[in-house]
């Protein structure tokens, strides 16, 4: 019998066992204080030929029949809860399994499209704009860690940042020429680096930087 079921089904049995009223000096009482030394169940230590069970009286036959139906039931049990406890192990994760490569791709490019779409409704004309320094943000919210590393194509397992320059090069590789038309020019994002800060426990970002002609 495994160790498991074995504590368990001893336990169980120690309990109901102690509330038996009767003689303390029967062959289930001497079967009870062998399993104790040797800490096997008393299904594996009472063993109860035909001679020992003719010899008892019906008080102890009808305790030796309690305890070794609690016995039964307890082994029962508890080998119900380790089967339902290693089908449940077996089970894949839904929300890992969902994830899949192919699916962070998707969601990535749909992330990236956003940015693109709502920075560039920040960008209208202002008197700043002459000189690249009107400021944008824009905050956003990924599903996972996954996917945020899709965003910015940084590598599983490097090391964690809240705060990150993003090189102009890059941002544009990732997120596209971001532009706006304005009446006599076109306006752009401007500047060296793009700022990114990242909420890991939230699953949220935010991009700031400036923009103009």
């Amino acid at each position: 019998m495994p160790a498991a079921e074995r504590s368990y089904c001893n336990s169980q049995i120690s309990s109901v066992y102690s509330q038996i009223p009767g003689k303390q000096d029967g062959p289930i009482e001497a079967a009870f204080n062998k399993k104790q030394r040797t800490g096997n169940t008393l299904c594996e230590e009472a063993t109860l030929s035909e001679d020992a069970l003719e010899s008892m009286t019906n008080e102890d036959l009808i305790k030796t029949i309690k305890v070794l139906q609690i016995a039964l039931q307890a082994s029962h049990k508890q080998s119900q809860v380790l089967a339902e406890t290693t089908a449940n192990s077996s089970k894949p994760n839904p929300a890992a399994a969902a994830w899949t490569p192919e699916k962070i791709n998707e969601r990535a490019l749909k992330v990236r499209e956003l940015v693109g779409k709502e920075v560039k409704k920040q960008m209208k004309w202002q008197p700043s704009c002459k000189r690249g320094s009107t400021k944008w943000s824009y905050k956003g919210m990924v599903p996972n860690v996954d996917v945020f590393n899709k965003v910015f194509e940084i590598e599983s397992g490097s090391k964690a940042f809240k705060l990150k320059k993003v090189p102009m090069r890059e941002f544009t590789k990732l997120f596209g020429y971001i532009y706006a038309s304005c009446r006599y020019n076109d306006l752009t994002i401007t500047g060296e680096h793009v700022n990114l800060k990242w909420d890991a426990e939230e699953s949220t970002f935010q991009l700031s930087g400036t923009y103009g002609i």
